[in-house]
């Protein structure tokens, strides 16, 4: 089973939760089926406030599971404050080198800690990659749909290359990121709390311009739930708006939001007034595709306008 090591490491998970009370059970079981043995596992689990039963759940699956692992905690916060505060509060009690972080409404397939672990020691140069996803919780056209959405290619290319695509996607497989946390956390790289519903990308970017540059473990390792929450409904038309708007001032062009934030505004604000107008009606968010043709028109457009600032 465990062909890389003579012994197996210590590596952690982290589980991100906020109101996933009907789904968080999925995603800690699959912790716990997990080939690999769970006594060289941290589980952490971080908790944005949630109003809902999450964290009375959680506190009974640790009384019935937590001797299973090397270590377990349970991070809580009196107030909702984001995605990215959460995956911060998550990531700060975090003991080990390697993390794998899963949203609690997603679930790892048996192997993922496994095979993870494995290409990490194989591969000393990747500090942050990423393995297959699939898709369910949707028709099975929308299944299938979203998941032609993560374009793996992106891994072949070159890291400016990929620095490009993250500018102009933010659709990559981050349910399947595994990472060096000691790593990231010398480059100095967190979450972006100014964008609190925006976690991933600003942080993929950032790395990149510290020149990581992103490796494919090419090995289905996550199920991505497709749910009822915000990644399927109609707010994702203003928030996916808004959260361009702030990757686009403090990640892709901050010379030109420091020298003239209004000039900035402006250009996004006329931008937008124009786009929307054409994309509202073929805005396939409901199927997962959102992401990856309407804002990658958009950010090839900022891209083009703006080559001195990239």
């Amino acid at each position: 089973m465990f062909s890389i090591m003579s012994q197996p490491e210590c590596i952690s998970v982290l589980v991100v939760a906020y109101n996933s009370s009907k789904t968080i059970l999925d995603t800690l079981n699959s912790v716990k089926l997990q080939t690999y043995p769970l006594n060289f596992v941290d589980l952490v689990i971080t908790d944005d406030g949630s109003s809902d039963s999450t964290v009375s759940i959680i506190q009974t699956w640790l009384n019935e599971n937590e001797i299973l692992f090397h270590r377990t905690k349970l991070v809580t916060s009196l107030h909702n404050t984001g995605i990215s505060a959460n995956v911060n509060r998550g990531e700060s009690s975090v003991q080990t080198v390697w993390l794998k972080i899963i949203a609690a409404d997603d679930i790892l397939m048996p192997n993922c800690l496994t095979d993870c672990i494995n290409y990490a020691k194989s591969h000393s140069e990747s500090i942050y990659f990423f393995g297959k996803v699939k898709v369910f919780g949707g028709s099975k056209s929308q299944n299938r749909q979203y998941e032609r959405g993560f374009d793996y290619s992106f891994f072949e290319k070159s890291l400016e290359e990929q620095r490009t695509e993250i500018a102009r996607s933010i659709f990559l497989p981050s349910m399947s990121a595994f990472y060096n946390i000691e790593k990231v956390r010398e480059l100095g790289v967190f979450c972006d709390e100014r964008m609190p519903l925006l976690d991933d990308t600003p942080r993929f970017y950032n790395l990149n311009c510290k020149g990581v540059r992103f490796s494919l473990l090419d090995k289905y390792i996550v199920w991505y739930r497709l749910g009822q929450g915000i990644s399927s409904s109609s707010r994702w038309e203003a928030v996916g708006y808004r959260c361009m708007r702030q990757f686009y001032f403090y990640c892709i062009f901050p010379t030109l939001y420091i020298e003239n934030p209004n000039a900035a505004i402006e250009q996004v604000v006329d931008y937008e007034n124009r786009i929307y107008k054409t994309l509202t009606h073929s805005w396939s968010y409901r199927i997962g595709n959102f992401f990856v043709s309407p804002i990658k028109r958009i950010m090839s457009v900022f891209m083009r306008k703006n080559k001195k600032y990239v």
